[in-house]
């Protein structure tokens, strides 16, 4: 069982929702992998954003990427889609009203989940 990890930032009278994917890591990364890491988390969104973590990353400490990729059992990318599907709809956001980015892994992983969430 994994656990997935989001930031949520709602805004009053949003029509859009933007979930936001992290980048790769760097060699030299001082990340603590006990906390989740969401980048872009401190940006002035006037929409609301849903940050993801990738739980692949928990799997293995020389990973630097991974795409939300999962393990043999489980593809956390598809398991990822489908809740920020579940929390879109919650919030009545319509799917063209719904924007995936990020940047190196992030951005791979943001189109990715454009296409599980057609």
């Amino acid at each position: 069982m994994y656990n997935y990890k989001f930031l949520l930032n709602l805004i009053r009278n949003s029509d859009k929702l933007i979930a936001l994917g992290s980048g790769a890591l760097s060699i030299d990364s001082d990340w603590d992998r006990s906390r989740p890491r969401f980048s872009r988390w401190s940006w002035d969104f006037k929409e609301s954003t849903i940050n993801y973590d990738d739980p692949t990353l928990y799997i293995d400490d020389e990973l630097l990427s991974a795409w939300c990729i999962g393990d043999k059992e489980n593809w956390f990318l598809k398991d990822i889609a489908e809740i920020i599907e579940i929390i879109s709809n919650k919030l009545n956001i319509r799917r063209d009203n719904l924007i995936f980015t990020g940047s190196s892994a992030g951005g791979f992983a943001s189109i990715m989940l454009s296409i599980l969430i057609k």
